[in-house]
């Protein structure tokens, strides 16, 4: 006959044999069972503990470069103050060198109020033509020209990484130095499967007092897209020199901010320049924290 019988050094049974007796016993002590349970919940844990790890590190490699940068951009800040002592200290540093450039922004600001104004009416008289002296040798704007259009298209393919590319549609219409700008990137990223839009949308301000530069400023609003819709203020000043009838450089700084995040978006191109159209090649970086989408850009625009 076969008995089983378990002692508190072994964990698993050993079969025993015994004369005399002609049926199977299982013979279970006490202490060995309490040594069962016990390996049998620290092996439990183990698998737990694996489990558990597994589980976040893969959360942490999934989540893509495009969900960090909707993060980066979109989390909530808070601002705390440390003490009203600190703050009566901090005030009392700061004082003079918020009066002493308080006072030379209203000088600069006054300065770059009137150029401004000057350049609108420098802009209308490259549309309208002006009898003013001041504006008698300006340069008419020639039709299918780039600068001060009044209706232009653009289109543009980004490449950001391996796995993420972008697709951008750009839409301005306008007449003389006033002009309204839409303009989103829908990027999208393969590993894992992920999309965010950026969307800006501007009124500009635009100058050029001839064809070899327009420089505009803007002002308006962000939008990002992703697993949640969240917008902010938007400020821009669009920059075109053309040093060639046929070349064009152009450099685009956007400042925006969503939920007290800054995000950066710096953009710079050079295009060959035809009656209508252009073709551009360019590299867009675009920055939230420590997150960023970067890399070269090229497409076409249509303008009238």
């Amino acid at each position: 006959m076969i008995n089983i019988a378990y002692t508190e050094s072994m964990l698993y049974p050993r079969p025993i044999t015994q004369r005399g007796n002609r049926r199977q016993q299982m013979i279970f002590t006490v202490e060995g069972c309490r040594v069962y349970i016990r390996s049998m919940m620290k092996a439990g844990l183990g698998v737990f503990l694996v489990l558990a790890f597994t589980f976040t590190f893969s959360y942490a490699v999934t989540a893509g470069q495009l969900d960090d940068f909707e993060k980066a951009s979109t989390k909530n800040k808070t601002t705390y103050r440390e003490s009203s002592h600190h703050d009566d200290d901090e005030d009392e540093e700061t004082g003079f060198w918020d009066a002493f450039f308080g006072e030379m922004f209203n000088v600069v600001f006054a300065g770059i109020f009137d150029a401004i104004a000057h350049g609108g009416h420098l802009s209308l008289a490259r549309i309208n033509g002006s009898t003013a002296p001041e504006f008698k040798d300006v340069q008419r704007r020639d039709a299918g020209s780039p600068e001060l259009p009044y209706l232009r298209a653009e289109g543009l393919y980004h490449l950001i990484e391996s796995d993420i590319e972008g697709v951008e549609g750009r839409i301005e219409a306008g007449y003389g130095p006033f002009g309204i700008q839409f303009r989103s990137i829908r990027f999208r990223e393969d590993s894992p499967d992920d999309s965010l839009t950026l969307t800006y949308v501007h009124g500009l301000y635009r100058v050029s007092g001839s064809s070899a530069f327009e420089v505009d400023a803007g002002i308006g609003s962000v939008a990002l897209q992703g697993e949640s819709r969240n917008s902010g203020p938007s400020v821009t000043f669009p920059v075109t020199i053309s040093p060639h009838p046929n070349v064009s450089l152009r450099f685009v700084p956007t400042w925006s901010n969503i939920n007290g995040n800054d995000i950066a978006d710096f953009c710079g191109s050079v295009s060959y320049v035809h009656k209508f159209i252009s073709l551009s090649l360019g590299y867009e970086r675009i920055e939230a924290a420590e997150e960023v989408l970067q890399g070269p850009f090229a497409g076409v625009s249509l303008y009238y």
